[in-house]
Parts: structure tokens; C-alpha cells; sequence
């Protein structure tokens, strides 16, 4: 629900663009103005007023948007393309042939369903600044497919899609559990990803690092949220993004994938538990786990190995199991650039006891000891 405080009656124009799209406003406006001007808003809307103090809070609820159960894929279907339809549940398993474009805000509860598909994407998020919620239900894509697709690869969109996959939500895939591609794309994960791969070629959650994919996408996972990678990386940011990881438990083969952008480490268990890779070869499609926790790779061919652009590797918490490999590990096949790793000075050097790096002059991670000043005494 949108949310305003204000005093300002003119306001009016703002609870009316929310009718048209068919949102839900809470508001509070002066007493002696805002009875009249409600009533342009039609007999559609129900507005109830609660006096406080010299203001009248007004809810206004819109019933033209609506809440609607599927039983059926056919249903399930019409139903994502209404776009005056915000809530959908599901009342049996949804077998696809085709992918599910959703184009609008929608809440989509599984009612602990399974929406499958063989070989293709399961859902795809792409309009204009949605923001789409995922709760009990099971995601399953096989081959190639992805469970969860947000973006464009168009650049030129300043539109956001955004994903909240909740607590009580699971994606299975062969090769791709959730893509973030387009300027703007963001994925909040609390609940479970898991991918299956025998070739090294699975991430749970992935971009792409070809100039017409590769936007400013965020990936935040939260306490509660696993993300298990047999066969592959928990996250892969070839893209220039940020991953934001407060907390959850992630395990792979390598848990992170990095070529470009920032990785912010608070919190959460990552664990690798692959097979030792040496030595790290160039890769300009994907990337091979290499058995370390955060496995860096500057390349030319994307962002973070260009001259102008640096990869930013900040710990300020969370617990790393390097298992037969480095806690950090990079390989630099391109002059110039700087890796930064910074942390508070505990968790650092022994954070710096776990790192192999290809170039000694490429990476920057040794903590500065803090200072302490010595208290001299009164005389």
C-alpha cells in the first residue's frame, strides 16, 4: 500500500494517478478540504475518514483491482494478463508449454503448487517498474530454462523489475534458477535456489556481461534464504552489479562468480565445496568453478576488466568454509585494474590468510593494522 503524510489538499492528483493504476493509498489531507474533492473520484471508491487531531486520515481502496484463483494453466494465464488482476493463488500444479510474461505488480501465491516447464523459462518479469512476489510455490525449469527471468536487455529502459522470492519459495533448474539482466533488475531472496548441473555450467542466480545486458542489477540475499549450487556458483555477476549478502547459506561448487561490479559481505555461511581448480583459465562465456568461495576473474571482455572500472569486494561479516580452495582467489588477464577488498581488521587478515592471487600488484587486501593511541596521563 502507498503511504503519504502530508497536509497539502493538491495531493488529489497523486490519489487519483494511484486509482488509475489501480493501487491503494493511504493519505491525510486538511478536514475542511478533503470531503469534497473525494468526490471525484466515482462511487468505485470506497473512502472511510478517521479524524486526528485537525486532520482526517482517508483510506481509499480501489475495487477495480482484483484478487483471483487459478485451477487451471489456461486460467493461470488470463489471469497474469489482466493486468487489473494484483493477486493470484493457485489451486493445482501448473504444467507450461509456454513462458509466463508478467507485465504488471502481481503477488503470486502457490498455495504449494508447482508451476514446471521442460526446457524453457517458467516466468519471465518485464514492464514498467514492476515488482513482482513469489510465495509458496516450487519453480521447475529443466535443460537450458530459467525459473525466474527479470529484465530487459534493452539499456535504454530506466524501468525496474524487481522479484521478492519469499521464505516459503523454491526454485529447481538444470542449469539457470533466476537471471538478472537490463539496467535496473533486483532479486530479494529468502527463500531456497537450487541448481543441478553436471558440466560446471549452473548458477543459482546469474547476469550476463554482453554490452546489451550488462546493467546495474542488484542481488540481495537474506537471513533464511539457500542457495545451493551442485555443479556450479550459488551467484554469477559478470554484469557491473551489486550483490548485497546479509545473510542465508550458500553453498557451491564456488559460492560467488565474480568479473564485475561490487560484492558486499555482512552476514550468512558460504561454503565451497568443488574440486580445486589449477590453474584458472580464461573464460569469455560463463565460468567454471574453480573450489573457492569467491572466485575473481579480470577480463577485458567485461566491465570489470576495463581501465576505468575497478571490482569492489567489501566483508564485514559472514562466515567462509573455503574447503580445497581459496577463500578468495583471482586471476587477472588484464593490466590496469585493482581489486579492492576491505573489511574491519579482524575479519580481514584472517580473510587475507585464504587469498591466492595472480598478480601480487592486482589485488588489495591486506588490512591496515587499527591505531591505537595511547591515553597519556594527567599530571
Amino acid at each position: 500500500m502507498k503511504k503519504l503524510q502530508t497536509g497539502i489538499s493538491t495531493n488529489m492528483d497523486f490519489i487519483k494517478a494511484m486509482k488509475e493504476r489501480g493501487q491503494k493509498v493511504d493519505a491525510q489531507f486538511p478536514a475542511e478540504t478533503l470531503r469534497k474533492q473525494f468526490d471525484d473520484l466515482g462511487d468505485e471508491v470506497k473512502v472511510t475518514f478517521e479524524s486526528t487531531n485537525e486532520t482526517i486520515l482517508a483510506a481509499v481502496n480501489d475495487d477495480s483491482t482484483e484478487s483471483k484463483e487459478a485451477g487451471t494453466v489456461e486460467e493461470l494465464i488470463d489471469d497474469i494478463a489482466n493486468p487489473e488482476v494484483r493477486n493470484i493463488k493457485l489451486t493445482a500444479d501448473m504444467p507450461l508449454e509456454d513462458t509466463l510474461t508478467v507485465d504488471h505488480d502481481l503477488t503470486i501465491d502457490g498455495g504449494g503448487n508447482t508451476v514446471s516447464a521442460e526446457g524453457k523459462n517458467v516466468f519471465k518479469v518485464l514492464g514498467d517498474n514492476v515488482e513482482v512476489t513469489l510465495k509458496n510455490i516450487k519453480i521447475e525449469t529443466t535443460g537450458s530454462g530459467t525459473g525466474v527471468r527479470i529484465g530487459n536487455q534493452n539499456l535504454g529502459d530506466d524501468k525496474v523489475n524487481k522479484v521478492i522470492l519469499a521464505e516459503d519459495a523454491e526454485i529447481v533448474a538444470d542449469s539457470y534458477g533466476a537471471t538478472v539482466f537490463g539496467k535496473n533488475s533486483e532479486i530479494d531472496v529468502y527463500g531456497k535456489i537450487t541448481v543441478n548441473s553436471t558440466d560446471g555450467e549452473a548458477y543459482c542466480i546469474s547476469g550476463n556481461g554482453a554490452a546489451r545486458f550488462a546493467g546495474e542489477t542488484t542481488v540481495n540475499v537474506y537471513d533464511g534464504a539457500v542457495l545451493t549450487a551442485n555443479g556450479g556458483f550459488c551467484i554469477y555477476q559478470p554484469q557491473t552489479g551489486e550483490i548485497n549478502i546479509t545473510g542465508g547459506t550458500l553453498t557451491g561448487d564456488s559460492v560467488l562468480g565474480i568479473k564485475s561490479g561490487t560484492v558486499n559481505v555482512s552476514g550468512g555461511t558460504l561454503t565451497a565445496n568443488g574440486e580445486f581448480v589449477d590453474p584458472i583459465t580464461k573464460s569469455t562465456d560463463g565460468k567454471v568453478p574453480t573450489g573457492d568461495v569467491i572466485a575473481v576473474e579480470v577480463n577485458k571482455s567485461y566491465d570489470g576488466g576495463k581501465t576505468d572500472k575497478n571490482i569492489n569486494i567489501n566483508v564485514s561479516g559472514g562466515t567462509f568454509d573455503q574447503g580445497n580452495g581459496y577463500k578468495i582467489r583471482e586471476a587477472n588477464f588484464t593490466d590496469g585494474i585493482t581489486i579492492n577488498v576491505t573489511g574491519e581488521y579482524d575479519i580481514m587478515t584472517n580473510m587475507y590468510e585464504g587469498v591466492n592471487v595472480y598478480d601480487d600488484h592486482a589485488i588489495n587486501v591486506e588490512p591496515e593494522e587499527p591505531v591505537v593511541e595511547e591515553v597519556q596521563p594527567e599530571e
